[in-house]
């Protein structure tokens, strides 16, 4: 099976790796050309248990990659064209004949014609369905693609998406594996006729360079058809050969009917966890021992809840819990927004913070923290 991962962080390299030594076909799709050349090369090196192997993949620049299928898609449309033009006037050949057979003098000979005529039409029929199956099946037979979106909602930006919408076909599937809400709406508007699933990840993964990967946790990945995005499960001839692919990776992984819940529970950490890791500057694990850390928590948890209650989250009652939890299971992890503070790159604040507060507004629950939250982190970006 064909999978391409768009996107080669810790998330896509870890998955990318797996999903090759299980024996999937992978592509590594990835923002720029050098990375490409050295994975290309290389491979992935994936690092667990004090062990590393080096996983051979295929990779190309997104950018490229996207920018061929274009072409490839033009070509196609090009010759469907011209087969549909020639179909069409044999088809008024054919027609034109059947009159003319009309004022033949014998009914013999009429019989005949019109027999060649109608042999005709089924033929212009039959190329006409040609022409059809190959608009299906793409240039060389091209079948439909899985693919893993594996990038930052911070790198959603218009001329990703545009690659995005050249890249892929109807018929494709993508699965996505970002942070926060609000980028499957993005996706469905910009994608129409794309399979679209999302997925909750708790596999931990630490990028080391630009090829290397450490798997740091097992975890699992959950994923489900997004909601309102075209198409169904049931209805996709790619899913199969998916499940079949994590199988033979060792993926724990769920095809879920509550995904749009376990999405709603990640944003709560997230929520929590990230934006204060980074303006207090420490590792999850700090976070609730410091001086100000767990009053903090307490109330950004407490808002942040409400608001997602508001949306239709269903509760439990064991959040808080949890929350601590997480902390305590990652206590020596540096959160992705303070690793990209650190590095003087663009936050997911927006997609999470900034997404909660925008929620509320919908909703008419208030949310000065989310909001402040948002603003403080964006004044370090």
């Amino acid at each position: 099976m064909k999978i391409e991962i768009i996107g080669a962080g810790a998330v896509g390299l870890l998955h990318g790796a797996r999903l090759a030594l299980g024996g999937a076909q992978v592509r590594m799709l990835t923002r720029g050309k050098e990375q490409a050349e050295l994975l290309a090369r290389d491979g992935i090196r994936l690092s667990r248990g004090g062990e590393a192997v080096d996983v051979a993949v295929e990779a190309s620049a997104l950018q490229d990659a996207a920018m061929a299928e274009a072409e490839a898609s033009t070509l196609q449309d090009a010759e469907t064209a011209e087969v549909e033009a020639s179909a069409l006037q044999d088809a008024e050949t054919a027609e034109v004949a059947s009159f003319a057979l009309q004022d033949a003098e014998t009914a013999e000979v009429a019989s005949s014609a019109l027999q060649d005529a109608a042999t005709a039409e089924v033929e212009a029929s039959a190329q006409h369905d040609a022409a059809s199956a190959t608009a299906e099946a793409g240039p060389n037979g091209r079948e439909g693609r899985w693919h893993v979106l594996a990038v930052k909602q911070s790198a959603l930006g218009p001329e990703l998406l545009r690659q995005l919408a050249a890249l892929l076909r109807p018929g494709d599937s993508l699965l996505c594996l970002q942070n926060g809400i609000g980028h499957l709406e993005r996706l469905a508007r910009t994608l129409p006729g794309i399979r679209l699933y999302a997925g909750v990840t708790s596999e931990g993964a630490l990028r080391v360079g630009a090829r290397e990967v450490v798997h740091a946790g097992a975890g699992e990945l959950h994923y489900g058809p997004a909601l309102g995005a075209d198409g169904s499960a049931s209805a996709d001839p790619l899913l199969a050969g998916w499940r079949q692919a994590l199988q033979r990776a060792g993926i724990a992984a769920f095809l879920s009917n509550d995904v749009e819940d376990r999405i709603y529970r990640k944003l709560l950490l997230n929520a929590v966890i990230n934006p204060l890791t980074a303006l207090l500057d420490v590792p999850n694990g700090r976070l609730p021992e410091h001086p100000q850390g767990i009053r903090l928590m307490k109330a950004l948890h407490e808002e942040s809840l409400s608001i997602l209650v508001s949306a239709g989250f269903a509760a439990t009652g064991e959040e808080w819990e949890r929350l601590l939890d997480v902390c305590r299971r990652t206590a020596a992890n540096t959160s992705s927004m303070l690793a990209d503070v650190r590095a003087g790159r663009p936050t997911e604040i927006a997609s999470i913070n900034g997404e909660l507060a925008r929620l509320a507004a919908r909703h008419g629950v208030p949310a000065p923290l989310n909001e402040a939250a948002a603003a403080l982190v964006h004044a370090l970006e």
